[in-house]
């Protein structure tokens, strides 16, 4: 393999550690969050921090995805069985559904429930009128969505270390 083709893309290897830096963010503030009283400041400013986090990991998902494509990865060296890579594929295709619905379900939930969504500052145009009780069905998919890509998070930081560590292939140098 030639050094030029060890390591993913730069703009790849960006993307890939700011999306992980976004999602650990924002699943920290959103646990963090459950340990004040509501109406809290402090409670109100980590429910901030995670709509933040989550409009960015939002925004950033389509560059991630178009880079996906037109950059790909330098393969797996030794290469991985095709269980082992079919499981690697449908894992990351969760996670990007992940990345791509929760943002999306997150805006939905705070414009039915009448409130702006602001990123930075910036008013996203609203979208939909208030409806509280569809509000809160969103917000059920949305947790239930969110568990189930923070297992995915778990899932695929457990297996870069088992390639790293117990496999000795180059999977997670590919990202470095």
């Amino acid at each position: 393999m030639t050094a030029s083709r060890s390591r993913a893309h730069a703009l790849t290897r960006f993307l890939h550690w700011t999306m992980a830096a976004a999602v650990l963010g924002l699943l920290a503030a959103v646990y963090a969050k459950g340990l004040f009283p509501k109406g809290t400041p402090l409670r109100a400013g980590l429910q901030s921090v995670h709509v933040q986090l989550g409009l960015v990991v939002g925004l950033l998902i389509l560059p991630r995805l178009l880079s996906r494509l037109a950059l790909p990865l330098p393969p797996i060296e030794p290469k991985p069985s095709a269980a082992v890579a079919g499981l690697s594929h449908l894992t990351h295709m969760l996670l990007y559904l992940g990345m791509l619905s929760l943002p999306v379900l997150g805006v939905l939930i705070l414009q039915y429930n009448g409130k702006p969504v602001d990123l930075v500052g910036l008013s996203l145009p609203t979208l939909v009128g208030e409806d509280k009780g569809f509000a809160k069905v969103l917000k059920e998919i949305h947790e239930t969505v969110g568990v189930a890509v923070m297992w995915l998070v778990g899932l695929h930081i457990a297996a870069a270390l088992w390639h790293h560590l117990v496999v000795r292939d180059n999977t997670l140098l590919r990202m470095r």
